[in-house]
């Protein structure tokens, strides 16, 4: 063996026996491992996954926009409908509340502005009883009804049976609804349609039963006179 191989192995062996590692070498793990003052490299942070977030359920928004809807629609309806009514029907002067007279033959201080009475005096200490009555009610009385948000239907007293026989189921059924309706008859000279409808400075004449218009006028007045004995459906 030459001296030059000599000085080289005495080297290698001197080398280990330090524990010296040639930097010019690639760093192992064994070496790491060997070698605790030797830092390590760092790894990359981990990503961790986001849950995604959950949206609305879908069904549940479709079911409250209908609900929204159907309401909505209603509404409109029913402002429609009553609107409607009220422009068909015809509105008079009111011409005061709590007018009073003593009894049903004093005479009128102001006449009343409509046939049947709209508004207007009336005997204080007298009012006709609810329902259906068969026999005329003196204007001086009903007009106390309406004064208190009542309704009355008048008829004419020769209006046919079968006529007659539909006012007479619809009035029931509005009653059940809210007791303060009143249907009676009126002499043929003092009424100028077969059917009118009143409430408080309101009058809707009918040539014939209309159910549908004698509901709405019920529904959209009831309840509403001056003097708030009787209590409005809406």
């Amino acid at each position: 063996m030459s001296n030059k191989q000599s000085r080289n192995n005495k080297q290698s062996r001197n080398n280990k026996q330090s524990g010296n590692i040639n930097q010019s070498q690639p760093i192992n793990q064994s070496q790491l491992i060997n070698n605790p003052g030797t830092p390590r490299p760092e790894s990359p942070p981990r990503k961790v996954p986001v849950p995604a977030k959950k949206g609305p359920n879908t069904w549940m928004i479709v079911g409250v926009v209908a609900v929204v809807a159907i309401f909505v629609g209603l509404f409109v309806v029913r402002s429609s409908g009553s609107s409607s009514i009220l422009s068909e029907a015809k509105q008079f002067a009111d011409l005061g509340q709590g007018l009073h007279t003593q009894t049903i033959d004093d005479e009128l201080p102001i006449p009343y502005n409509s046939n049947p009475p709209t508004s207007g005096y009336h005997v204080g200490s007298m009012i006709s009883p609810w329902g259906i009555q068969k026999e005329p009610v003196s204007d001086k009385v009903s007009t106390h009804n309406i004064e208190h948000g009542g309704v009355i239907i008048f008829y004419k007293q020769s209006l046919d049976a079968d006529s007659l026989a539909k006012l007479d189921a619809l009035a029931r059924d509005l009653q059940r609804r809210n007791q303060c309706l009143l249907m009676t008859s009126r002499p043929d000279d003092q009424i100028d349609h077969p059917i009118v409808v009143t409430a408080w400075t309101y009058m809707l004449p009918l040539d014939s039963v209309d159910t549908t218009k004698i509901t709405q006028f019920f529904e959209e007045l009831v309840g509403k006179g001056p003097e708030k004995f009787c209590t409005p459906l809406s």
